[in-house]
């Protein structure tokens, strides 16, 4: 049986990856900071190169989709576009995340908000760590419930919706995560019932490209200082 799946975020999954500093669904992960369109087009390239592999499913492949995670109505679209080519969705990865680090203290209420240049990204940390978790969990859900689909949805954490990151400026990125595993157990709850499996994973840490400018220090450093075992 082929399965039908949609993935969104940043970081590295296998050969497919999803960067949400441009907040949508697009199979890439830029290298560097590059606007929205290079992005797209980077991401149509990669996709429609990739060959079959031949060793799980030779008439599978990975398509890009342009969308917003932060748009609900446009997450609904999209996962009610894929059935409708596909004829099913089986699997929904939410995982479109931007992080900060920046002093706790130092953090208005629209820096609590938002990361990084608004008129160029358009990346809010709560609006896409959080809202966009639960749109995409929204727009699969209806989906998997309406055509009968016993459907899987997983939601990204991390690490630090449990730990409390030592030397890592990352306060609101940690409660937006904590936030994304609570809201998978509330989900689960709710969603159960109608056949959909819905899990969290909360994997530790990498280094992403929203990260990797010409000084790097903040975030390795804080690293360094925290225990995986607290």
């Amino acid at each position: 049986m082929s399965l039908s799946n949609i993935v969104t975020g940043a970081a590295p999954l296998g050969i497919s990856t999803v960067n949400a500093r441009a907040p949508g669904l697009n199979a890439y992960s830029a290298e560097t900071t590059v606007p929205l369109a290079s992005f797209q087009l980077k991401a149509q390239t990669y996709c429609t190169s990739l060959p079959p592999h031949q060793n799980i499913n030779p008439l599978g492949r990975m398509e890009y989709i342009q969308g917003g995670v932060t748009d609900w109505k446009a997450m609904l679209l999209s996962a009610e576009g894929i059935f409708t080519k596909k004829g099913r969705l089986d699997i929904a990865v939410a995982n479109a995340a931007v992080a900060d680090v920046e002093p706790c203290l130092e953090h208005s209420g629209a820096n609590f908000l938002k990361v990084g240049d608004d008129t160029i990204i358009g990346t809010h940390i709560l609006d896409i760590n959080v809202n966009g978790a639960l749109y995409t969990a929204q727009a699969a859900g209806r989906q998997t419930l309406k055509h009968g689909i016993k459907g899987s949805i997983i939601l990204v954490a991390s690490i630090s919706a449990y730990i409390a990151n030592p030397g890592l400026n990352s306060t609101a990125y940690d409660a937006s995560k904590a936030a994304v595993f609570q809201m998978g157990r509330s989900l689960t709850s709710k969603l159960g019932m109608g056949g959909i499996r819905v899990n969290s994973a909360s994997p530790e840490f990498t280094i992403p490209t929203m990260f990797m400018g010409p000084d790097p220090d903040p975030l390795t450093s804080g690293l360094d200082n925290i225990r995986l075992d607290s």
